[in-house]
């Protein structure tokens, strides 16, 4: 099968057509995926009505696959799949002020996915199921092009700067329920690196501010207003893709280049579900180091 590509913006998206992923993906289609995957950083595909065993399976011709629960949960999900709604298995929205609608409204923040775990992880593939009239899309800003469009001497500024990135910092933050101590032992502060180096050469900022507590050896003040403004810079509109969603679009996207966000939406109005799968990380984020911008200016 001939694929077709039609980048979606000048910083990063690309839009795949010509295949049809309710059957059995063949290496050849993966491998015309991959590439795009890749250099691009978000792969849309649309009218893909997936059960969630072929969704799973597609995802998994990309790498291997977290999971979210037994097989036997009412939901009927396939356990590498995870479910992002703001409605009950019923159908019935969630009532204001539940828990779950908080935790929903922090993917209107800019965010990478997973950013305070040891080895982050790689993507996230979402399938829509439902989606609001109005709002509820998903907006991703590439990290790349965000630090590659920045002055030399700024660039190597940042090379060799860490961040605390913490889950309990975000629940603290935020006023979400207390860790539990199992979980707060399971989910210690993770050192990452600023700005990672990725295999294929190319750097990028490594943001996720909701987790961000510090920037190693500074005080909380100063860490959040260089947060902030590094996000501002990154976060223009040249280095973004909006993505309005469809029932049955797939969207994929690369969490350890990207930055993305939820537009706001009338949540306890309109239905907003997606099924999700997850493509662990294969690795530690790479710190780049300053011979990298030294072999950037030679090429």
């Amino acid at each position: 099968m001939t694929l077709r590509l039609r980048q979606l913006a000048p910083a990063l998206g690309v839009e795949v057509s010509g295949i049809d992923l309710t059957g059995s993906i063949d290496e050849g289609d993966a491998a015309q995926i991959s590439p795009a995957f890749e250099q691009f950083g978000v792969v849309v595909i649309r009218d893909q009505p997936l059960d969630v065993h072929a969704h799973a399976r597609f995802a998994a011709r990309f790498g291997r696959l977290g999971t979210f629960r037994r097989p036997a949960d009412r939901d009927g999900m396939v356990p590498e799949i995870f479910r992002l709604a703001n409605t009950d298995l019923d159908g019935k929205l969630l009532p204001e002020g539940s828990d779950y609608l908080r935790t929903l409204q922090l993917n209107q923040l800019w965010h990478s996915d997973s950013s305070y775990l040891p080895i982050p992880n790689l993507g996230t593939v979402l399938r829509c199921l439902e989606v609001p009239d109005e709002g509820g899309d998903t907006i991703f800003a590439s990290m790349i092009a965000a630090f590659e469009d920045l002055p030399r001497a700024r660039r190597e500024s940042l090379v060799g700067l860490y961040a605390m990135h913490s889950f309990e910092y975000l629940v603290t933050s935020r006023a979400l329920p207390a860790l539990s101590d199992q979980d707060r032992a399971r989910m210690p502060a993770v050192k990452q690196p600023l700005v990672r180096a990725h295999l294929d050469g190319r750097r990028s900022l490594f943001l996720s501010p909701p987790y961000m507590e510090t920037i190693v050896g500074w005080d909380a003040g100063r860490s959040h207003a260089f947060v902030a403004e590094l996000t501002e810079w990154a976060t223009q509109e040249r280095y973004t893709y909006r993505h309005r969603w469809r029932p049955d679009d797939v969207v994929m996207w690369r969490n350890d280049c990207t930055l993305h966000r939820v537009t706001d939406y009338d949540m306890l109005r309109s239905p907003r579900v997606m099924h999700g799968t997850t493509l662990l990380g294969t690795h530690p984020a790479m710190p780049a180091s300053s011979r990298d911008e030294e072999q950037s200016q030679d090429d």
